[in-house]
Formats: C-alpha cells, structure tokens, sequence
C-alpha cells in the first residue's frame, strides 16, 4: 500500500481532493446503500489521472465513519491522507467527524499526517475545481488545453 491516499467516495468532493493531489485512492465499501455507485465511480476517477485504486470490503461506525476510515488507511500503510471534508463550523457537521479540529486530532493520535484542502469552500468552488481539473486532464485541442 502507498504511504498517501485519498479516502475516496467518488462525490464531488473527493473527487476533487482526488484531482488536486494526484495521490492512490483508498475506497471503503461498508454497506453504504449506494456503494456500488461510489465503487464505480471512484474506478473512473482513478483511471482518468492514473493513480491506483485500493479498494477495501470492511464495516465502519457510520456516525464516526470518516475516523474509521483513517484507521483503515493507517492499517494499510498510510502516512498520510486526504479527505474532502468541507465543514467549517461543527453545526454543519451531522456526524461530528467532518470537523477540522476533530480530524485533525483523530490523525495526531493515529500519527497520521493530514490533509484538507477544501475546508470552508462552496459547493460551486468544488465543482469548479472537479470541472477545470478533469478538463486539463483530458481536452485537449490544437490550439491546446481547453479551460
């Protein structure tokens, strides 16, 4: 396993986690009702910038899903991981594992390193992320990459 994943679901937002740092994917199926649609479309993501894929079969704590997660990495050889976690304020986070400072100490005590390089941006700024970086990745044109 490589020492930096992306904890991907295949959303918008990991998505652009996913495109922004160009590392291997880490995709958990733990019996989410729409896993096979993640699965697939984190597969896609993969190939378009080439990265490898590692996908894992193992249930989690679905309230504190994201930790679990990060556990599951570290178990894998991660030194470090991103996520796409975008909550600033802990009442716009449901689950209580979306927050910076609770990810932040969750990776001290895993002694992983962390990542969160969409914390505090709109829905548009990611899907403007996803939308520029999928183009340079795979338009092109004569008169060169189309932005």
């Amino acid at each position: 396993m490589t020492s930096r994943l992306v904890l991907c679901s295949g959303g918008w937002e990991s998505a652009a986690v996913a495109l922004l740092k160009g590392w291997s994917l880490l995709f958990v199926d733990y019996g989410q009702s729409y896993a096979a649609q993640e699965q697939a479309a984190v597969t896609q993501i993969a190939a378009i910038i080439d990265v490898p894929l590692h996908i894992k079969q193992q249930p989690v704590d679905r309230v504190h899903r994201n930790f679990d997660l990060m556990r599951i990495a570290k178990s894998e050889g991660a030194q470090e991981v991103a996520l796409g976690c975008r909550a600033v304020a802990k009442i716009f986070d449901r689950y209580g594992d979306c927050h910076p400072s609770a990810l932040r100490r969750e990776a001290q005590r895993l002694e992983l390193s962390i990542s969160l390089p969409l914390i505090g941006l709109p829905d548009f700024m990611v899907r403007r992320i996803v939308n520029r970086e999928l183009a340079k990745r795979i338009v092109f044109s004569s008169k060169g990459l189309i932005m």
